[in-house]
Order: C-alpha cells, then sequence, then structure tokens
C-alpha cells in the first residue's frame, strides 16, 4: 500500500510504527458475526498527535471495522483534511468479516478495494472533494458493489487539481 500511494500521488511514503493502545469499541452485527467495531473519533484524535513535521497528513491503517458515530454504521474510510489525519479499515474488504474464507481472487479484490479507498481518503486530505462529475476515484462510496464499481484512476478535473495542489507532472506520473 505504502509503495502504491507513492506512485500515485508522486510522494515518500513512510511507515508509522503500530499503535498498541487500546481505543474504545462497541459490538456490532448479529450473532455469529458480533464484531468489535471502533470509534473513529479516539482514534484520529490519537493520531493527529503523532503527525511528523514534515508529513503533509497521516492515514491510520485497522483491520477492525470503524464508526464516525451514530449517524452511520460503518465506513470503509475517513479524512478530516483539517486536522490532515485519516482511517481506512480493511475489515469489510474480505468475505472473512462476513464468515466466508476468502479465494486468491477475493485476496486480490481486497487489495484493489484497499488501494482505491485509501487514495480516496489520501486525495480528500490533500483537498481533493467528492467527484460527481465523472466515473472517478473521488466518487462517494457507501457500499461494496459501489466501491467495485468505482475506477482506480481520478477524472481529468480531480487530476489537474491534484497536479495544481502537488506540483507533479501528469505525463511523468503515467
Amino acid at each position: 500500500l505504502a509503495r502504491f500511494l507513492s506512485l500515485y500521488f508522486q510522494r515518500t511514503v513512510r511507515w508509522a510504527k503500530p499503535v498498541a493502545k487500546k481505543f474504545p469499541f462497541r459490538w456490532w452485527g448479529r450473532k455469529p458475526y458480533l464484531r468489535k467495531q471502533y470509534h473513529t473519533d479516539p482514534i484520529l484524535a490519537h493520531v493527529v498527535h503523532r503527525i511528523p513535521w514534515d508529513a503533509k497528513a497521516v492515514m491510520a491503517i485497522t483491520h477492525q471495522g470503524i464508526y464516525p458515530g451514530a449517524e452511520r454504521n460503518f465506513v470503509f474510510g475517513l479524512a478530516v483534511p483539517s486536522h490532515r489525519v485519516g482511517i481506512l479499515s480493511l475489515a469489510r474488504f474480505s468475505p472473512r468479516f462476513f464468515g466466508a474464507t476468502p479465494t486468491q481472487t477475493d485476496q486480490k479484490k481486497s487489495l484493489l478495494r484497499a488501494m482505491k479507498t485509501l487514495a480516496h481518503e489520501v486525495g480528500h486530505l490533500l483537498g481533493l472533494h467528492h467527484c460527481v462529475a465523472y466515473a472517478c476515484l473521488m466518487s462517494g462510496t457507501n457500499n461494496l458493489p459501489e466501491a467495485d464499481a468505482h475506477p482506480l484512476h481520478l477524472c481529468p478535473v480531480c487530476l489537474a487539481k491534484l497536479a495544481w495542489s502537488l506540483g507533479f507532472d501528469v505525463g511523468k506520473r503515467y
């Protein structure tokens, strides 16, 4: 994922040390699939204090489910551009979350979902909003079929915004 982000955004990406802190959670789902689900706010509040001086943004990544509050059951990812932090949950990308054994095809699909969602959330941290003009990585997503239908690439408008913001050459990027 770090190599992908580095190529996608034309920037150096570094991994930080894992966080061993315990965060508040709730139980979510029906038996036998009852799972821990973590509230995003305490995690993001912890991460915001760990932003290196030379970083544009920091993304937390977890294998647990996450939710932003009572208004939504879950999110795949969440970004808070004003604080330069975001979070990605890998939990729902695998059939394992729903009690099934993943195949090799499922594992590839899970990786693609993670790449799309991570790039989408980092896009928000870099100033991009949800795109409604084209089929675009920055289009909003509410479920896995929607996520799977979105492309991994940015539309021409979002790509131009990102290139201007980060100052990279689009031709060299591709």
